[in-house]
């Protein structure tokens, strides 16, 4: 999540002023994936955002 926030930020003033449209596109994907990892973080189920449960077979 902080990693995104440092390329969300890169994007803002590095990448839109040097590349316009693409600029844009790299932003908002950022802020998409920012925004993901935030949401696995202030989630109920941990920063993990897939769980596997393994079925043993015991019927414990």
């Amino acid at each position: 999540m902080i990693v995104g926030i440092v390329f969300v930020f890169i994007g803002l003033f590095v990448v839109i002023p040097g590349a316009g449209l693409f600029g844009i596109f790299w932003t908002l994907i950022a802020v998409g994936i920012t925004g993901l990892q935030a949401y696995n973080f202030f989630d109920d189920k941990d920063v993990a955002s897939w769980e596997i449960n393994i079925d043993t077979g015991a019927n414990a």
